[in-house]
């Protein structure tokens, strides 16, 4: 299973960026498919329905990114994991910036080894595998 940041899923529903939509997409088709499994943090939902609304360059709908919310809700293949005061605590750790650093502590409080995101610095010396898709040497 791989953990999914809100920059991957943006670029997955919004098409500003063809190429990164084309990749995003098929990476969010895959687990949508059964071909993997996927997990995203409540933080994550919510970072993605604002980003959505009302910081892309065509934005979306309410009754449509609810549409994708429920997607996720439904879906058996995606694993949404909330975060606790404890996991606040932990991101609260010096010199990590602090958004990052929560969902990076709620995808290891549940097993989560690996994350797809396109901001590597934030998930720096997380403890997790950082992988970036749009990477040319990914």
């Amino acid at each position: 299973m791989i953990g999914f940041d809100t920059n991957v899923l943006v670029h997955a529903y919004s098409q500003a960026h063809h190429q990164k939509h084309k990749i995003a997409s098929a990476l969010v088709e895959e687990v949508f498919s059964g071909e993997k499994q996927g997990a995203v943090s409540n933080q994550v939902l919510a970072e993605l329905a604002y980003v959505l609304s009302h910081k892309t360059e065509n934005t979306i709908s309410g009754e449509d990114i609810a549409n994708i919310l429920n997607s996720f809700l439904i879906c058996d293949n995606w694993y949404i994991y909330e975060y606790t005061t404890e996991t606040i605590v932990k991101a609260l750790r010096p010199k990590r910036f602090f958004w990052d650093a929560l969902i990076a502590e709620t995808f290891k409080e549940h097993q989560i080894p690996e994350v797809y995101t396109e901001d590597t610095d934030g998930f720096r010396d997380s403890g997790l595998k950082v992988r970036n898709p749009f990477a040319s040497d990914k």
